[in-house]
């Protein structure tokens, strides 16, 4: 179906997902290919996910400056912030104080 197509175009480009039908960007197998792919594809994620700590991780993990799309909670989350700043040391101007 269609989510199968969309599934194998985010896995190519994560950023697609801005482009997607409204619909797929609340869709939690397509948004971990997505910033699995392109971290910073988490900014085009529905808000729900955003917040959620294993997509958010996934994201930092490819792009360490995805931080800044997700949640205040997350960006004050230790654990967070840690794996963010593997992939990019700079990351932490994301970080609360």
């Amino acid at each position: 179906g269609h989510k199968d197509l969309v599934l194998e175009a985010v896995k190519q480009k994560g950023s697609l997902l801005a482009d997607l039908a409204h619909g797929f960007n609340a869709d939690k197998d397509v948004v971990l290919e997505a910033v699995t792919q392109n971290g910073e594809a988490l900014q085009f994620a529905c808000t729900d996910f955003r917040a959620d700590k294993d997509i958010v991780i996934r994201a930092v993990r490819q792009k360490g400056c995805a931080l800044r799309f997700a949640s205040g909670e997350l960006q004050a989350d230790w654990q967070v912030v840690k794996e963010a700043m593997k992939e990019d040391p700079c990351a932490l101007e994301f970080a609360p104080e």
